[in-house]
């Protein structure tokens, strides 16, 4: 299960209580991809820093995008983004990811969320430009395998072999918000969450906001939807909401 780690907080007082509780597009969403090339067997391994302008170029069938993923062979601990260029890599940003902080000795597939699915239209070419903004080194993976769509740009200029990548849509970032306390039970409080209709949403806290307890998981009939907390005792608690995906 993999998470965006993007969050907005919304900080409500009573009591003695102070809840903080995301408004934003926290956890893992549901991923439409819509243009990929991830193969798993032999590759070549390329720098983000040393081959910059370094990128892959692609043809959407999608009217929006809304994250990026990139297979890092190695690198880290660093903080990353990704330009989201309209027809080239050396065309107009239209797009930049939120920044992800990369731990040391990371081998593993990156995702990269721009917050808000952006637009683009069907039929065009687009680049995708992983940015390298501090820390360690970090190499990613391409293949040399046939993509029709794009192409691989290694120091701004065209390379025969593909990234390994995927990009498109996100269905639907859920929300949280509506908060109130019950006046009536102390440590108790209702919150309004919207999502998608017949997809799981689970709910989660936090005293941290690093160590997280699922509360519960809600299948959506209708939205919004109304629900109960209880136990709201510590001074602090992070509260996050998001579907799962594999």
């Amino acid at each position: 299960m993999s998470f965006f780690m993007g969050e907005v907080y919304l900080r409500i007082t009573f009591w003695t209580i102070v809840l903080f509780l995301s408004t934003g597009a926290l956890g893992a969403q549901i991923l439409q991809v819509d243009q990929a090339v991830d193969f798993s067997s032999g590759h070549f391994s390329y720098s983000i820093q040393a081959d910059a302008p370094m990128g892959q170029s692609f043809t959407s069938s999608s009217n929006t995008i809304g994250f990026v993923q990139f297979e890092m062979i190695r690198g880290g601990p660093s903080v990353l983004s990704v330009n989201l260029r309209s027809n080239n890599i050396s065309g107009p940003v239209i797009g930049r990811s939120r920044p992800l902080k990369v731990m040391p000795g990371t081998n593993a597939v990156l995702l990269f969320d721009f917050g808000t699915n952006v637009s683009i239209t069907p039929g065009q070419r687009y680049a995708l430009e992983p940015v390298f903004a501090s820390g360690s080194n970090c190499t990613l993976r391409a293949y040399h395998w046939n993509y029709t769509n794009g192409e691989f740009i290694v120091q701004g200029k065209t390379n025969g072999n593909i990234m390994w990548f995927r990009e498109g849509p996100v269905a639907s970032f859920p929300s949280l918000g509506g908060l109130s306390p019950d006046l009536e039970n102390v440590g108790q409080f209702h919150a309004v969450i919207n999502g998608l209709s017949g997809v799981p949403l689970i709910t989660e806290s936090s005293v941290d906001g690093k160590s997280w307890t699922p509360i519960q998981t809600n299948v959506f009939t209708n939205v919004p939807m109304v629900l109960t907390w209880s136990n709201a005792v510590d001074l602090w608690r992070f509260y996050r909401v998001f579907y799962p995906t594999q």
